[in-house]
C-alpha cells in the first residue's frame, strides 16, 4: 500500500508505556472519535478520509485564503498515527491530520471547485493526544 500524505504539523510524545498498550488505546480512541480505521499494523494507524463539518474547519487549519465570501462546501480529514517503542517500556506516538476542502477560496471567483489541502495548525492532534494519553491506563492498573 503506497499512502502519499501532505502535512504540515506533527503532534508527537513519548509516553511511559508499552507499544502493544498505547497502538490499542490509540487505535480505541481514534474509532470512538468517529474515525474508521482504514489500514493498521503494528506501527501505524491510517483512517480513511472523514467528512469534516466545513464550519468547523477553521479551528483545525492555517487559514491561507482570507476571503469574507469563501466558496468551500465541503471539507474532509485523513489521520495518520505513527506509533514506535523507544525501549520495551516507553512508546513515542506520532499524530498528522491531512484536511482538504473542496470549493474555491472565494464565491466570487469563476473557477471551477476542486479539493485542496488545508495546513493543519495541530489542534485536532493535541485533541487526540490528550484523549489517548488520559486513556492509556495508570501504573498498577490493568
Amino acid at each position: 500500500m503506497v499512502l502519499l500524505a501532505f502535512y504540515l504539523f506533527s503532534y508527537e510524545m513519548l509516553v511511559n508505556h508499552p507499544l502493544p498498550e498505547v497502538a490499542l488505546t490509540a487505535q480505541r480512541v481514534i474509532t470512538e472519535s468517529g474515525y474508521a480505521i482504514g489500514y493498521r499494523d503494528e506501527n501505524d494507524i491510517v483512517t480513511v478520509s472523514t467528512e469534516f463539518d466545513i464550519r468547523d474547519l477553521h479551528r483545525y487549519i492555517i487559514e491561507e485564503f482570507s476571503d469574507e465570501n469563501p466558496g468551500w462546501t465541503q471539507a474532509r480529514v485523513q489521520i495518520f498515527v505513527k506509533i514506535r517503542a523507544i525501549t520495551t517500556e516507553n512508546t513515542k506516538i506520532e499524530i498528522n491530520a491531512v484536511f482538504e476542502r473542496f470549493g474555491t477560496p472565494s464565491v466570487l471567483l469563476l473557477i471551477p471547485p476542486h479539493w485542496r489541502n488545508a495546513a493543519s495548525n495541530g489542534n485536532l492532534e493535541k485533541e487526540l493526544m490528550d484523549k489517548i494519553i488520559a486513556s492509556l491506563p495508570t501504573k498498577g492498573e490493568k
